[in-house]
């Protein structure tokens, strides 16, 4: 059962429950990745829309480390790559 978006539940939210959450991101970032959008512009709309979601969600209940750890897996990979995907970008160490 879900009411406004997230579900009801007596217990404690599983992994697979909060799915809906992620599934809600990978649909934004998937909108954005066809567009050509600046590195400001995607932290902009991560910032806004991204962590608006997430802090909805947080704040009627505790998520489990494994959905937080998704969500920024999913931020980061669209900040830095605009893909959902990650690319392999190498640190550059001083000489």
């Amino acid at each position: 059962m879900r009411y406004l978006g997230v579900p009801i539940t007596a217990s404690r939210l599983s992994k697979m429950e909060c799915q809906i959450l992620a599934d809600k991101i990978i649909g934004k970032i998937r909108q954005w990745s066809t567009r050509n959008i600046s590195f400001v512009g995607r932290a902009q709309l991560i910032n806004s829309v991204v962590f608006g979601m997430y802090s909805f969600w947080a704040s009627i209940f505790i998520l489990p480390k494994e959905v937080i750890d998704n969500v920024n897996q999913l931020c980061r990979n669209c900040l830095w790559g605009g893909l959902l995907t990650s690319k392999e970008l190498h640190l550059l160490h001083g000489v």
